[in-house]
């Protein structure tokens, strides 16, 4: 019982930094009515994308647990640098920051310490299984989520223009 309250605790922690990390709603003239007939569709949508992205630590788990390595843990800062990977990735779809700096940068940024360091991105995908599936085609993003040096990951998922998402997942020891 106790690990499921700590398992409910950890999605609505999770949720809130999602929609911190969010940022605020764009400085316009828009009247309040339409504003609050906006929210509702924008909060389902991050519900979504927090499933989302629960489902994908529990299917990167998964693949761990099948190779003998211990789960992943779900750390609330990766997931808020893991969300600044993805907002940057649908500018510039790549493992360097539009201003030319390593992936990495973004955890020095939020202060974050760690010896080692590992990043997946995916876009495109319609739903978690995919976007595993082509990380496990990967070499690279296979290596990633079967490194035995890793214990925490933070993951976010943005919708694309296409209907389809883009993935970020970082890892540290």
């Amino acid at each position: 019982m106790v690990k499921r309250w700590k398992i409910l605790i950890s999605a609505v922690l999770c949720a809130a930094l999602l929609l911190s990390a969010a940022g605020s709603l764009p400085d316009t003239d828009v009247s309040p009515q339409a504003l609050s007939a906006a929210l509702p569709t924008f909060y389902l949508s991050v519900r979504q994308e927090h499933t989302y992205s629960l489902a994908v630590v529990a299917l990167v788990n998964c693949q761990r647990s099948a190779a003998g390595l211990p789960a992943l843990q779900l750390d609330l800062q990766l997931c808020a640098a893991a969300q600044r990977r993805a907002a940057e990735s649908s500018l510039q779809f790549s493992h360097y920051r539009p201003d030319g700096n390593s992936c990495f940068s973004v955890l020095e940024e939020r202060n974050l310490s760690y010896c080692h360091a590992g990043e997946n991105l995916a876009s495109g995908q319609d739903s978690p299984q995919k976007a595993v599936a082509d990380w496990l085609k990967s070499p690279e993003h296979c290596a990633n989520i079967l490194d035995s040096s890793f214990r925490k990951t933070g993951v976010a998922v943005l919708a694309d223009s296409s209907g389809g998402y883009i993935w970020a997942q970082l890892f540290t020891d």
